[in-house]
C-alpha cells in the first residue's frame, strides 16, 4: 500500500513539474510575442516620423522653390518695367 502512494505521489509531482513546465513556456512564447509586437511598433513609430520628416523637408522645398520663382518673376517684371522707361525716355528725348 505504502508503494502504491509513493507511486500516486511521484506520478503527481512529475505531472505537477510539467503543467509547471508547460505553464512557464507559455509564459515565454507571450512575452515573445510581446517583444516582437514592440519591435514592430517602434519600427513602425521610426517609419512614421521619417515619413513626417521628409514631408516637411518637401514642404520647405516647395516653398522655398515657390518664393525663388516669385523673387525671380519679379525681378523679371522690374527688368521689363526698366527697359519701357528707358525706351519711354529715349522717345521723349
Amino acid at each position: 500500500m505504502s508503494q502504491r502512494i509513493d507511486l500516486e505521489e511521484r506520478k503527481l509531482l512529475l505531472t505537477q513539474r510539467r503543467l509547471e513546465a508547460v505553464r512557464m513556456l507559455t509564459y515565454l512564447f507571450q512575452k515573445m510575442k510581446t517583444d516582437e509586437e514592440y519591435a514592430e511598433v517602434k519600427m513602425l513609430e521610426n517609419e512614421i516620423l521619417r515619413r513626417r520628416k521628409l514631408e516637411e523637408q518637401k514642404t520647405v522645398d516647395e516653398q522655398a522653390k515657390k518664393e525663388a520663382a516669385q523673387h525671380a518673376a519679379m525681378e523679371e517684371k522690374q527688368r521689363q518695367l526698366g527697359v519701357k522707361l528707358v525706351f519711354n525716355i529715349d522717345i521723349l528725348n
